[in-house]
C-alpha cells in the first residue's frame, strides 16, 4: 500500500509538470516511439524490443506483451503501451498502481495509421505524427500505383512455423503486405488471421513464392524429406526465401514498407519485367 500511495504522489507530479514516462510491452510500438523522435520518454520496454539498436539500452520491464509488474512499478512510468491483440490480463494490475495503461490495435495497415495518430497525442507530438502519417500514406499509394496485372502476381506463402505449418489468412495485416507487394496470398481463402495448414494444402496451393523467417531453414530439411515438395513451383524454379529479417514482415510499425518493398523485389526480381501499371483487370 506505502508503494502504491508513493507512485501515485510521484505520478500525479509528474502530470503536473506535463511529463511522460513511457514503458512499451510491444516491439512495433517501440519502433514507433522511436520513429516519432520520442525515445528520451522511454523508461522501460519489453524484452523483445530489439529495435533500433538504442532500444537495447532502456530497462527492461517484462517480455512481450507480459509485464514484470515490480520492475515495471520501479521504473515509475506514466504510461504503459501495449497491442490490444496480446492478452491484456495485466492491465487492470497497472491500472491499480495509478498508471495510464493504453492498447493499441494491430490487425490491418489502417491500424498502423491510427496508431500513429494515437502516439501522437498520447506523446504530444502531433506534427511529428502527422508528417509520418503523411510520408506512410505517400509510400504506400505509391506502391499501389505500381501494382501488376492480377495474372502476373505470382502465388505466395508465407509460412510463421514449419512445425507445426501456420501460414498467413486474410485477416492478418501481412495479407495486406503480400498484396501491396504485388503478390496473391494463397492463405487468403481462409478468414483467420493465421492458420495451421498441411503439406496437401501446400500441393493444392502450388504457391510460386514461398517465404519463411531465417530460424525455420532448418526445417527446410524434414519438408525436403516430402516428395511432394519437390513439385512446388517455389522449389522447382528456387523460389524459398529464408532470410529476410522477420521483424520487418511480422511487426506492423514503421518499418512495414520496407517489409513491402523487400517482398516487391522477391516477386519481380528483375526490374525489367517488373509491370509499372495496373492492368485492366485491376481498374
Amino acid at each position: 500500500m506505502k508503494l502504491i500511495l508513493q507512485i501515485t504522489v510521484f505520478l500525479i507530479a509528474l502530470t503536473m509538470i506535463g511529463a511522460e514516462r513511457v514503458v512499451s510491452l510491444t516491439p512495433n510500438l517501440t519502433e514507433l516511439v522511436f520513429a516519432l523522435e520520442q525515445e528520451k520518454k522511454l523508461v522501460g520496454r519489453s524484452s523483445a524490443c530489439d529495435y533500433p539498436e538504442a532500444a537495447k539500452k532502456i530497462p527492461i520491464a517484462g517480455d512481450f506483451a507480459k509485464p514484470s509488474l515490480e520492475p515495471l512499478a520501479a521504473l515509475r512510468p506514466t504510461l504503459v503501451i501495449s497491442e490490444a491483440t496480446r492478452g491484456l490480463q495485466h492491465a487492470t494490475a497497472i491500472r491499480n498502481l495509478g498508471i495510464k495503461f493504453v492498447s493499441l490495435p494491430s490487425v490491418s495497415i489502417a491500424d498502423c495509421l491510427k496508431n500513429i495518430a494515437s502516439l501522437g497525442e498520447l506523446l504530444g507530438c502531433k506534427e511529428n505524427a502527422d508528417e509520418l502519417i503523411k510520408q506512410t500514406k505517400k509510400d504506400l499509394q505509391q506502391l499501389r500505383s505500381t501494382l501488376p496485372p492480377l495474372e502476373q502476381r505470382p502465388k505466395v506463402i508465407i509460412l510463421i512455423s514449419d512445425s507445426p505449418l501456420i501460414t498467413v489468412g486474410r485477416s492478418s495485416f501481412i495479407n495486406e503486405m503480400i498484396e501491396l507487394a504485388g503478390g496473391r496470398n494463397v492463405g487468403a481463402v481462409r478468414e483467420e488471421n493465421y492458420f495451421t495448414c498441411s503439406m496437401e494444402y501446400l500441393v493444392e496451393q502450388q504457391p510460386d513464392v514461398l517465404i519463411m523467417a531465417p530460424h525455420m531453414a532448418s526445417g527446410i530439411k524434414k519438408l525436403k524429406q516430402n516428395p511432394a515438395w519437390q513439385g512446388l513451383p517455389a522449389v522447382k524454379n528456387n523460389r524459398i526465401h529464408a532470410n529476410i529479417d522477420p521483424a520487418i514482415l511480422y511487426r506492423l510499425g514503421p518499418r512495414t514498407v520496407e517489409g513491402i518493398k523487400t517482398m516487391r523485389k522477391l516477386f519481380f526480381p528483375d526490374p525489367s519485367q517488373k509491370p509499372l501499371m495496373k492492368g485492366p483487370s485491376d481498374r
